[in-house]
């Protein structure tokens, strides 16, 4: 965000806040909760800047997903233009595109906490052990991607057909390997492939 900021020459302010104790243990309702808190603080400070609104990026394919977070955003009166608009992702990525932003063909990326099953304590610790293992697996060529982590186990997901390349001998012995070092006991790979929402269950 920052970098496409400085890119735009458009002012970016960061807001820093920890972990609600509402959200501390990944309850079903977290999405709620935590929009409700961000964007609760986010109309504050826009308050203080003088200005009326805040908007979000939520957008006309949201609609068919299971998104209790856009509850609390009808709540606080936050504006989502693309949904708003009736525009889709396929819409964005075109528009992103023609307007030669860098992210226009940038996989879906989930919040961190759907890699972490419910009623399940959330940590920093944790929360960067998955980035840390995500960047790593992007680094190598899988985009679509996602390490649900279960305690010292790490089960990744990537899409049906490259789940191949992930067990070819070097490259599983090498992300074993790196995924260790970064604090998992275990590395596994999901021979279902990635599918959203896979951590509900």
């Amino acid at each position: 965000a920052s970098e496409i900021c400085m890119q735009l020459g458009v002012k970016h302010e960061i807001i820093n806040s920890e972990i609600i104790s509402s959200i501390k243990n990944n309850p079903e309702n977290r999405c709620y909760l935590c929009k409700q808190h961000l964007f609760a603080s986010l109309l504050k400070e826009a308050s203080k800047l003088g200005f009326s609104y805040v908007m979000d990026g939520t957008n006309l394919d949201d609609k068919g997903d299971h998104r209790p977070g856009m509850r609390a955003l009808k709540e606080l009166k936050i504006k989502s233009p693309l949904l708003e608009t009736g525009i889709g992702k396929d819409l964005i990525r075109k528009f992103s595109k023609e307007m030669e932003l860098p992210t226009w063909d940038k996989p879906a990326y989930a919040c961190l906490l759907t890699r972490l099953l419910f009623d399940t304590k959330i940590t920093k610790a944790e929360l960067q052990k998955i980035e840390k293992a995500e960047t790593y697996l992007m680094k190598l060529g899988f985009r679509a991607i996602r390490v649900r982590s279960h305690d010292k186990l790490a089960r990744i997901e990537v899409p049906g057909n490259r789940i191949q390349e992930l067990i070819e001998p070097g490259i599983a012995s090498e992300i074993s390997r790196e995924l260790k070092k970064i604090g998992y006991q275990y590395v596994t790979i999901d021979m279902d492939g990635y599918k959203m929402g896979n951590m509900k269950k």
